[in-house]
């Protein structure tokens, strides 16, 4: 989800808004979002139960395994 989508549900539900400082992107500070709900995802032979959040204003993402088998 990017940041104008994220302010407008953020709007319509009376929160304080996200602004918009991609130059903090560049500097690695990061407006990020929540994480994602775990999928499952096969990878060679693993498979794994992970998750990801994006940041809002660049989009840069992270991965976060819980599980690996």
């Amino acid at each position: 989800m990017n940041i104008e989508k994220e302010n407008l549900v953020r709007a319509l539900s009376d929160k304080p808004l996200f602004a918009r400082n991609q130059w903090q992107c560049a500097f690695g500070i990061h407006t990020w979002l929540p994480w994602e709900d775990p999928i499952k995802a096969n990878r060679a032979s693993w498979q794994y139960l992970e998750q990801f959040r994006h940041c809002g204003c660049c989009n840069k993402a992270q991965r976060r395994v819980l599980a690996k088998n």
